[in-house]
């Protein structure tokens, strides 16, 4: 069973954002880091390249685990009226919770 790491999570993050970049969704590169906001205060995300960056990462981690895992926003920790800012760190934890669950006994 491959495990995904926060590191997993900048590394397919970056290769998005680059997507990104090369269809011109981005107009500034973005490097991942756990600190990289995708929506709120200082995102570089417009509404567009955030569903875009979602869609694409979803797919990449499908392929990096192959197996099929569903983002679904409204379940990430961390999002809430108080701080509407999603870091790559929020998203990164939520991938974590729901890809390395072992079998169940």
């Amino acid at each position: 069973m491959t495990i995904l790491t926060k590191n997993d999570v900048i590394d397919l993050s970056q290769k998005c954002f680059d997507s990104l970049l090369k269809s011109e969704i981005l107009s500034d590169d973005i490097r991942a880091s756990l600190e990289t906001p995708l929506i709120g205060f200082n995102s570089e995300l417009d509404s567009v390249g955030f569903v875009t960056f979602i869609s694409d990462l979803e797919g990449r981690i499908n392929d990096f685990l192959g197996s099929d895992i569903y983002i679904i926003i409204p379940d990430i920790q961390g999002i809430d009226s108080s701080d509407s800012t999603l870091t790559l760190s929020k998203l990164a934890e939520y991938l974590i919770s729901i890809t390395n669950v072992g079998p169940i006994k």
